[in-house]
């Protein structure tokens, strides 16, 4: 069984490209790995303040993760499940480069199916931060960039 992670962001195109995996595999039995990263924001917080908030504060970002993951998760086991696919929610309180590292080598995972936002600017680059940063630096696992504005036929 081929092992495919997909890293989420909820907020980007997260149906167009577990549609875009799922379509690319149509045909072969795949475990489909959800991964959606957070960290807790502690940017602005001071020292003291930070060691007296409350449980509540630490568990909202994975509460959210979570929750997010079951909803795709979900979603997608019933639509494929005469299929051979099988769908996995993974939320870590990591950076989203050592959540992928730590994926990679945990599951053994044979490929990244991704997508991207292009950038706004006109200049050379042309992929957005989080897409660069995995280009640089997973060196481990083939990865797929889908384009942004790709259509499944």
């Amino acid at each position: 069984m081929k092992k495919i992670l997909i890293p989420i962001e909820f907020k980007n195109n997260s149906d167009k490209v577990i549609e875009y995996a799922v379509h690319l595999h149509k045909n072969e039995a795949c475990a489909f790995y959800l991964l959606n990263t957070y960290s807790l924001n502690i940017s602005g917080l001071q020292a003291l303040n930070f060691l007296k908030a409350s449980k509540d504060w630490f568990e909202k970002p994975k509460q959210k993760s979570e929750k997010g993951l079951v909803i795709l998760v979900d979603k997608y086991s019933a639509i494929y499940k005469e299929h051979k696919h099988q769908f996995y929610a993974l939320s870590e309180c990591e950076s989203l480069i050592r959540g992928i590292q730590k994926t990679i080598e945990n599951l053994k995972i044979d490929l990244i199916i991704m997508a991207t936002k292009a950038k706004k600017e006109k200049c050379f680059d042309k992929y957005a931060t989080n897409t660069e940063r995995i280009i640089e630096n997973i060196r481990k696992c083939p990865l797929i960039i889908m384009p942004e504005n790709q259509t499944i036929e």
